[in-house]
């Protein structure tokens, strides 16, 4: 069998699998790592999951910031969630990011859908979007280019630190038909 793409054919034969090389705990590798899931998220689905390798978070010398980044990405990308710090004596900022309910549960929405990535900013930016199952849309990063028509009734603004993210969960209150 192949081994090249396996979000090409990985459904045939197990529920998830590896999508890169190995990832490393740097904030160059992890970015490396995220980007070759750009066009590939969408093979990603309920009964099949690209994974881009394991959790950093807790390893290396991320930055608090880079560690919930990546935390977040990876929970927003359906990617399996899996812890690589010593779990007999976490660091207690890791633990905090490693048990955010919220992240958690956008991993974990039935509806199973990746985020996928519809804009590029100056590099620098990058907006990460996906529907969930209870109507709402994960949105990393910027406000400004949600994909999505409608009037919006308040404003929102966010600091977002350098290798940081912003995660918001946004409320459809009315679909319009197209």
């Amino acid at each position: 069998m192949k081994q090249d793409n396996p979000h090409i054919w990985g459904k045939g034969v197990g529920n998830s699998w590896r999508t890169t090389g190995d990832i490393f705990p740097s904030w160059e590798s992890i970015l490396f790592t995220l980007d070759q899931q750009r066009n590939i998220s969408n093979f990603s689905s309920p009964g099949g999951w690209n994974d881009p390798d394991m959790l950093e978070i807790g390893n290396g010398r991320l930055t608090f910031d880079e560690q919930k980044s990546h935390f977040s990405l990876w929970a927003a990308l359906k990617a399996p969630l899996i812890l690589g710090f010593d779990l007999r004596n976490p660091p207690k900022d890791t633990l905090t990011i490693a048990l955010n309910e919220k992240i958690i549960a956008i991993n974990q929405d039935p509806l199973g859908q990746s985020v996928k990535i519809v804009e590029f900013v100056d590099n620098i930016y990058e907006i990460w979007t996906g529907a969930l199952s209870d109507g709402y849309v994960a949105v990393t990063d910027l406000w400004d280019d949600v994909p999505f028509k409608g009037n919006f009734t308040q404003s929102y603004t966010s600091f977002v630190p350098s290798h940081g993210v912003t995660v918001l969960k946004l409320q459809v209150v009315e679909k319009i038909n197209s």
